[in-house]
């Protein structure tokens, strides 16, 4: 019979958090010599509230911070799409009004 290894749920939280940062899974289970598998099986674990409440609020601030992580790169590439279309049309409406000045000076000679 194959003992298995048991690790501390502090382990298993830290390992989550590190995850919930930006890690990969696969990095994190070769450097701990653990199978993704089970990486995975405690994030799940993790995310569905099924754990101490030790690092709780940690990982609810985590998760949230990465939410508004990605809201504010939503919110930057927004912004510049605005900025550039406004750019643009700026551009456009001085060769409008060049085009305009220049056909009326010909029609005008």
């Amino acid at each position: 019979m194959v003992k298995r290894k048991q690790y501390p749920e502090e382990f298993k939280e830290k390992l989550v958090m590190e995850i919930m940062a930006g890690a990969k899974v696969s990095q994190i289970a070769q450097r701990e010599n653990i199978a993704p598998y089970t990486i995975t099986k405690w994030r799940d674990k993790i995310n569905s509230g099924n754990f101490s409440d030790s690092h709780k609020t940690e990982i609810e601030l985590r998760k949230r911070i990465k939410e508004l992580e990605s809201a504010v790169g939503d919110l930057a590439l927004e912004n510049h799409i605005i900025k550039k279309s406004r750019q643009l049309m700026a551009e456009q409406i001085r060769k409008e009004r060049l085009l305009k000045r220049t056909s009326l000076k010909i029609s005008g000679s």
